[in-house]
Formats: structure tokens, C-alpha cells, sequence
């Protein structure tokens, strides 16, 4: 009663190689998105060091709203901490 028949052992084995092939597939998409940020920040600080001042002076406004990280703690402070 213990011992499993050959079709249930069968797609138990098909689904194990199943889990392994989405666990390998999401490990290369991490892997390529590394390697693509070390590339990107490579030719951003490395290869064209002026490029990332001049990015950010075209794009003046959205550059501000990142820095300050969307004012969520000018926000916080001032709606809940009385600053």
C-alpha cells in the first residue's frame, strides 16, 4: 500500500522537473537582470561619468520627486508628527 504505481510516480517525477525548470527559468531572469544593472551602471559611472548629471538636468522635475522619495516623509511629518 506504501509503494506508489508507476503512472502516480510518473507525473510526480514530470511535475519535480516541472518546479525545476520554473526555479532555473526565474534564477536566469535574476541573473540577467543583474548583469544588465552592472552593465547600465557601468556605462552610466565608469564608461560616461557625465551622463548620469546630464540625465538628471533633463529631467529636472521627476529627478526631485525621486530624491525626495515622493515627499512621503514631508507628508508623514507634517500630517503626523507636527513638523
Amino acid at each position: 500500500m506504501g509503494e506508489k504505481g508507476a503512472p502516480e510516480k510518473e507525473t510526480e517525477d514530470r511535475s519535480r522537473r516541472a518546479e525545476f525548470r520554473l526555479k532555473l527559468m526565474f534564477t536566469g531572469i535574476s541573473v540577467l537582470a543583474a548583469l544588465l544593472g552592472f552593465g547600465l551602471a557601468w556605462q552610466l559611472y565608469y564608461r560616461r561619468p557625465e551622463l548620469p548629471g546630464r540625465i538628471a538636468a533633463s529631467m529636472a522635475g521627476e529627478y526631485q520627486i525621486l530624491l525626495h522619495k515622493y515627499y512621503v516623509d514631508e507628508l508623514y511629518g507634517a500630517l503626523f508628527a507636527g513638523r
